[in-house]
């Protein structure tokens, strides 16, 4: 049934999306960014992309 499949994705969005607000409400301004980042790409960090910044001083 179309109308529970997007009645169910509805659902999951809106608990995402308190998730996300509850963790910036209990976060410092600065963890609460940081935290979001790790939520979206949990594991061994493997699926983050990062980029390969060679610093001379």
């Amino acid at each position: 049934n179309k109308c529970s499949y997007l009645e169910d994705a509805i659902r999951r969005s809106n608990m995402v999306t308190l998730q996300l607000y509850e963790k910036e409400l209990e976060a410092s301004p600065g963890d609460s960014a940081a935290a979001s980042i790790l939520w979206r790409f949990p594991g061994d960090g493997q699926d983050v992309p990062r980029k390969n910044h060679n610093v001379e001083v």
